[in-house]
């Protein structure tokens, strides 16, 4: 897996039916013109990343109380997520092999979770998550500046991507 593939799987499988689907739906609704249409998907697929990103970190550092699982499902579950990917990428071979050994398995302690949750932020992965997360949230409320939309709509989009990526 590669960052690339990464974020292209968070392309189809959640920017599509969580952000740019809805979006089109009532654009449609709404009787909305083909180039509405095509600046509303130019903002949902990168803020239905980003926040697919953030998601993934409230995965492994969450607060159940800010949405997050704050447990350790996620890397039972093995999900091939950025942090992981540039953790893999980024990790010493001990740190590598760590990971490998605690994604998908489901006998997974706390402490053996703790361990990767430390390299994930010691090889700078979270971090670098949450950058990619903020460009891609940019990059999204970018793509409305001189977007034929109403202005109410097009502040409400911008709170939402803030709110978004705002989450963790």
């Amino acid at each position: 897996w590669t960052e690339e593939m990464v974020l292209k799987v968070q392309k189809y499988k959640t920017a599509r039916y969580t952000l740019e689907g809805p979006l089109q739906i009532g654009a449609a609704l709404h009787g909305a013109s083909e180039g509405q249409k095509k600046a509303l998907s130019d903002f949902a697929i990168p803020v239905g990343i980003a926040f697919q990103i953030i998601d993934d970190i409230l995965g492994f550092y969450g607060d159940p109380k800010r949405g997050g699982s704050a447990d350790i499902a996620d890397i039972k579950e093995g999900k091939r997520t950025l942090l992981i990917m540039k953790a893999l990428e980024k990790g010493s071979s001990e740190e590598k092999e760590r990971i490998r050994n605690a994604l998908g398995n489901k006998n997974l302690t706390m402490q053996e979770a703790d361990a990767v949750r430390d390299i994930i932020r010691g090889t700078g992965s979270e971090k670098h998550s949450r950058m990619v997360a903020r460009e891609l949230s940019e990059k999204g409320t970018a793509a409305l500046v001189g977007a034929d939309l109403d202005d109410e709509v097009v502040q409400y989009l911008k709170d939402l991507a803030r709110y978004l990526l705002g989450r963790a």
